[in-house]
């Protein structure tokens, strides 16, 4: 009997996975079509900058770092000479990353995006590979550690080290830096991590499951 840890990735596309895919990317979609609104002054307040559209922004940001610990595993990069398509996925989301770093270096050089959502999803799915094979347990831990991290961290007193520019992608200074995407490795990579470990202990149930076997028939679908 084969264990979460062990188990196949299914050869046939799981389109719930990708429902939920769609999903996030019109959540992000409209999310973004609100601060452009607000940003271009077309209505009477940035409703993404409120506390509900900062709320909202930090829920489709971690669903997007969940989906991308889950679609690891479906991918299992090493597996069946599955690198190829690992490696172009990476380098391709890098690239975009690179482009929207330098795009807002030009467009918003006082709050330019240095380490935004596609940064830490590239990054993320480089450290995220251990987690592939590791015990479930210790994966479940990683993920509650990297979480709590900010916490943490402000609990001990952040060294003032984890404040230099190059440092804050981590995440664990005290300084928010001003910028138009931050999505540190701390907490975000910990959603990452938790989408692994949540596939790796669900996915027999959910390919076996009636949800798991739904198949679009149609173009709609």
């Amino acid at each position: 009997m084969h264990t979460p840890s062990s188990t196949p990735t299914p050869i046939r596309r799981l389109a719930v996975v990708d429902l939920a895919r769609g999903v996030a990317l019109l959540a992000m979609a409209f999310y973004h079509l609100t601060w452009d609104l607000g940003f271009l002054r077309l209505t009477p307040e940035n409703l993404a900058l409120t506390p509900v559209g900062r709320a909202a922004a930090h829920g489709i940001a971690g669903s997007f770092l969940v989906l991308v610990g889950i679609s690891l595993v479906l991918a299992r990069p090493g597996r069946a000479g599955r690198w190829r398509p690992y490696l172009l996925r990476l380098a391709r989301i890098a690239a975009a990353a690179g482009a929207i770093s330098l795009a807002t270096v030009f467009l918003f050089p006082d709050s330019w995006i240095f380490f935004g959502i596609l940064h830490c999803i590239a990054v993320a799915s480089v450290l995220a590979l251990p987690a592939l094979v590791a015990p479930l347990p210790l994966v479940g831990l990683a993920a509650a550690l990297v979480l709590a991290g900010p916490h943490l961290a402000a609990l001990a007193g952040s060294p003032a080290l984890l404040d230099a520019p190059g440092l804050l992608f981590l995440g664990l200074g005290a300084t928010v830096p001003t910028t138009n995407d931050y999505v540190p490795l701390f907490p975000w990579f910990g959603f990452v991590l938790a989408g692994v470990g949540l596939c790796r202990v669900a996915l027999p149930r959910l390919a076996a499951s009636a949800i798991g076997t739904i198949a679009p028939r149609d173009r709609a679908g």
